[in-house]
């Protein structure tokens, strides 16, 4: 057996498999902790704001258009914290004087502690064809799936972070940037400020242009988008601040990872498009059409496979999507707490494992969806149709229930509330 064949035989038979249960375990513990490792980053955050402003309170920094945080693997193959943060002015890394902190996220690469001691045994089976510096190359390799999940929890926290008084108190370059990435390599944007109050028709012909690769990871603030047509057009991970779009069409588009804030959305058509883990917290969506979307995280149910880092659910909590078409949409996972669903059609989606939890979905019409291990707990759920639904192991404690309608719903496992209660139920499974 040549050297090559060693090393494919040995990646198939021992790293493959390594891979794919480590990065597994690692979805698990990440949608498990991702609240506290965000906790301790949004204090990490805080403190490092805090260092920066005292930069320039004395005048030894100027206005920040720029953060990175930078993974370093030699700090990590030598045990020392795993990421630089600095803050640079608009020049970025010809900024020679930037403000640095250490960041250390312990739990991201602790799968990768010892693992070529961990390899080394089958390693020896190859009789010296796979040697410790080799074993060694093969983790350093592991080292950027894991980033991917630092990369994520920090887009995650930001939302978070930059309410911070020690963020806002600082002097920023009018457009801003957070960057995560490799020291002096490839960072990819997961927060973006830009102040300079463009006109709303600069940004319309900007658009209008349909210009490749141009709309991701954005940051649009206070433009008047209403009616326009942008169907197709890549906006992944690209914030709308303060912005209206309602009726505009945005259908088969690739808006996965997009965050709205404080957005005017009515009558918006995001039809067949590409929502995984976008975030329309308390937005305005009444009549808003999302038919067809692609917008399921991991469920339980299905958390036998790994998909890529940080993949969850769509968040509507406490909007306003009232009458909004969520026909054929893969919802799974949803975040719907609080959310006004009155009159919403949600007919054939998949929403397992969504949290519809104190919304009101009065006269909501769920006929043919499939809502197992679905959370309606306090929700109003008066004159909903559920006809035909899947209801298996759905929590409905203290849901207000008079007038809905669950004609030949499997209600097996389900938590129904306390009466008394009155519903249309007819050939009902449980």
């Amino acid at each position: 057996m040549y050297d090559e064949q060693a090393l494919e035989n040995f990646k198939q038979t021992v790293v493959l498999p390594w891979h794919h249960a480590a990065l597994l375990k690692m979805e698990q513990d990440y949608r498990r902790l991702r609240e506290q490792w965000a906790a301790h980053f949004i204090e990490h955050f805080r403190r490092f704001c805090h260092r920066i402003l005292d930069g320039q309170r004395s005048g030894d920094k100027g206005e920040i258009g720029y953060i990175t945080y930078s993974l370093l693997r030699t700090g990590l193959m030598d045990g020392q914290p795993a990421y630089v943060a600095e803050a640079f002015d608009e020049r970025w890394f010809f900024d020679r004087q930037p403000v640095q902190m250490e960041y250390d996220p312990k739990w991201a690469f602790q799968p990768l502690k010892g693992l070529e001691k961990q390899w080394e045994p089958a390693a020896r089976m190859y009789v010296g064809k796979i040697p410790m510096p080799l074993l060694e190359k093969l983790k350093l390799a592991e080292t950027v799936h894991f980033h991917s999940y630092v990369t994520e929890l920090i887009r995650y926290a930001m939302p978070q972070a930059v309410q911070l008084p020690e963020f806002q108190d600082l002097a920023k370059s009018p457009v801003f940037e957070l960057r995560v990435g490799e020291y002096m390599d490839h960072s990819v944007t997961v927060y973006k400020e830009d102040k300079r109050e463009l006109d709303s028709t600069v940004v319309r012909e900007w658009l209008g242009d349909r210009l490749e690769g141009e709309y991701a990871y954005q940051g649009v603030e206070g433009a008047d988008l209403s009616g326009g047509d942008y169907p197709g057009l890549d906006f992944r991970y690209t914030a709308f601040r303060q912005c209206n779009l309602s009726f505009a069409r945005l259908s088969f588009g690739m808006l996965v990872g997009t965050h709205w804030r404080n957005c005017l959305l009515e009558g918006a058509d995001f039809s067949f498009s590409a929502l995984h883990g976008s975030d329309f917290r308390g937005c305005r969506l009444p009549n808003s059409v999302f038919t067809g979307i692609r917008g399921g995280g991991p469920t339980e149910e299905a958390g036998v496979e790994w998909i890529m880092p940080g993949f969850g659910g769509m968040c509507f909590a406490e909007a306003d999507v009232s009458g909004a078409d969520f026909r054929y949409a893969d919802l799974r996972g949803a975040d719907f707490r609080a959310a006004d669903l009155r009159g919403a059609n949600l007919r054939e989606a998949d929403l397992r494992e969504a949290d519809f939890s104190e919304g009101n979905l009065f006269n909501a019409d769920f006929t043919g969806a499939n809502l197992r291990d679905t959370n309606f707990i306090g929700a109003d759920l008066r004159e909903a149709n559920f006809t035909g639904s899947d209801l298996r192991e759905v929590d409905f404690t203290g849901a207000k229930l008079t007038g809905a309608v669950l004609e030949g719903a499997d209600l097996a496992g389900a938590m129904l509330p306390e009466g008394p209660w009155s519903t249309l139920l007819k050939e009902v499974g449980r």
